[in-house]
């Protein structure tokens, strides 16, 4: 079941959006991700994960 949820959340996109519907094919949009190679939704960003957490 998590195999199932991290696909549809991480890989297809359809994670629930603010109407708990899912994104991707409830019309979500997308832009492409030059360094993923690949559409990703509009607002997310690639960073490396030192970028985004506090490591001590």
């Amino acid at each position: 079941m998590a195999k199932t949820l991290y696909d549809y959340w991480f890989v297809q996109f359809d994670f629930p959006d603010i109407n708990g519907k899912p994104y991707k094919s409830s019309g979500g949009k997308m832009i492409w991700n030059e360094v993923l190679k690949r559409e990703i939704p509009e607002g997310w960003e690639v960073k490396n994960l030192f970028q985004t957490t506090k490591v001590q």
